[in-house]
Order: C-alpha cells, then sequence, then structure tokens
C-alpha cells in the first residue's frame, strides 16, 4: 500500500516532544547537506531510519516551515518559494541555496 502525504494537524508548538525536534533539524540538515536530494515519503522513512507515521510529520512540519517543498516528493524549495515567503526571506540559516523542484 503505497503512503501519501497528509499535512499535520495545528497541534501548538507544545504538543511536539524534544526528541521529535532532534529529528526535525537531523532531517532539515541531511536535506540541506544534500541539495539535490529529493525523497517519497517511503523513500524517506527508510533513509531516516523512522516509523512513516512519525516520519510523515517531521516532513509535513518542515513543509509547513517552508525547509522543504513537496509536490509528491520532499526538497528543498526553489529560491522563488523562499522570496514569496511572508517577510520575504528564508526562515532560518539552512534555507540558503535551495534546490529548484522542477
Amino acid at each position: 500500500m503505497p503512503l501519501t502525504f497528509v499535512p499535520a494537524p495545528d497541534r501548538g508548538p507544545l504538543a511536539v516532544s524534544q526528541d521529535e525536534l532532534l529529528i526535525r533539524t537531523r532531517v532539515r540538515a541531511e536535506f540541506h547537506d544534500m541539495p539535490g536530494l529529493n525523497l517519497t515519503l517511503t523513500q524517506a522513512a527508510r533513509l531516516f531510519g523512522l516509523e512513516p507515521v512519525l516520519c510523515q510529520r517531521v516532513l509535513a512540519a518542515l513543509v509547513e516551515s517552508g525547509d522543504l517543498a513537496t509536490n509528491g516528493t520532499f526538497a528543498r524549495p526553489s529560491p522563488e518559494r523562499r522570496s514569496a515567503r511572508p517577510g520575504g526571506g528564508p526562515p532560518n540559516s539552512l534555507a540558503s541555496g535551495r534546490a529548484s523542484l522542477r
């Protein structure tokens, strides 16, 4: 059965465990270190050694924060998408040099 991407529900900032925040940091760093990385949810879960449900939550949070983009696969957003963010820039220093999904 193929996995599908479902955006994370808004649970508020206090609902995320410290472990999940560390996993988000690790996943964000992997995409930063490998700019051309483009993964499906299944591939990401396998690569990062995560249960699919947890991986889905982590990726959804990174998409929501603007650190990743998705069109069926997950990758760093293009520079055009970053400049369209409210405030005109990336949310953190890891956002420079993002690869395009096109």
